[in-house]
């Protein structure tokens, strides 16, 4: 099992912004995200992940109340990301994605107390 580092993510503070800046950021694409080519969106599929909105949804999923931000994005990333056969710094970067978009939703505090 390979521990989620936001540090590895290769997504740059830019590509982030830019990504949340999208009006269809729920419904478009998943290869919306920085360096998720059509080769990886094919696998999030095969998981049955087809939209943002769902990524994100399920990494809200494991925030039970008691689990610390790290441990739910662990969780996230262990149980449905690293699975998909991605290589690992698509999975980092895909769920530190999914952390900010959330984070910045005010869904999810990744950075502060929970």
């Amino acid at each position: 099992m390979t521990e989620f580092n936001h540090e590895l993510s290769r997504a740059s503070t830019a590509q982030i912004t830019e990504l949340l800046r999208r009006e269809d950021l729920f419904e478009c694409e998943l290869t919306a995200f920085p360096h998720i080519g059509q080769a990886n969106a094919d696998k999030l599929s095969d998981a049955g992940f087809n939209k943002i909105s769902q990524l994100v949804g399920k990494l809200l999923s494991y925030d039970n109340g008691v689990r610390t931000p790290q441990e739910v994005a662990q969780q996230f990333y262990t149980e449905d990301i690293e699975p998909t056969g991605m290589n690992k710094d698509k999975c980092q970067t895909l769920v530190y994605c999914c952390v900010h978009i959330a984070d910045e939703k005010k869904l999810f505090n990744f950075h502060g107390d929970n």
